[in-house]
């Protein structure tokens, strides 16, 4: 394979994820914009017919910022593998499932927000892993012992 056809790849590739960056931008706009018209127009049913109208935040997807968009993805991703990752591994299937990647799109920007997320636990360097996975293997008596949690099942001060 000739290099400079895969670089020609790289450049052509590197001006669609630009192009497709600014729709994105464009796009998170609009949505706003469409959310707070939701609102609005809830509002207004509501004083026309002096009836509270119940919205919920995911009638209007308020509360999803990107950083919970990204938590939500990288759990689904490690439940899916049924196994810890690393960071690259986690962003190489975002990037394999058509996700929105955060930020730049980087493995860092990934980990920015997971890292200082309760959902998942860092079992080692640069592997994470869900929290509830750890929280399952510590009730089960054999994860007990081998992280010495679990008690002597000696009387202590016995006297003999």
């Amino acid at each position: 394979m000739d290099p400079e056809r895969v670089r020609e790849w790289i450049l052509a590739t590197e001006i669609e994820v630009k192009q497709l960056d600014g729709k994105a931008v464009q796009t998170q706009a609009a949505l706003a914009q469409a959310r707070q018209r939701l609102i609005l127009f809830h509002e207004l049913l509501a004083t026309l017919t002096k009836s509270p109208v119940r919205i919920s935040d995911t009638d209007v997807a308020v509360g999803r910022t990107t950083r919970d968009r990204t938590i939500e993805a990288a759990a689904e991703i490690l439940g899916e593998f049924e196994r810890p990752m690393t960071i690259q591994e986690i962003h190489a299937a975002f990037v394999r499932q058509g996700r929105p990647l955060p930020g730049r799109g980087t493995p860092t920007n990934i980990l920015a927000h997971i890292s200082t997320s309760d959902v998942f636990v860092r079992p080692q360097r640069g592997v994470y892993a869900l929290a509830a996975w750890t929280k399952e293997e510590s009730e089960t008596p054999d994860r007990k012992v081998a992280s010495g949690d679990q008690q002597n099942d000696q009387p202590q001060n016995a006297v003999g």
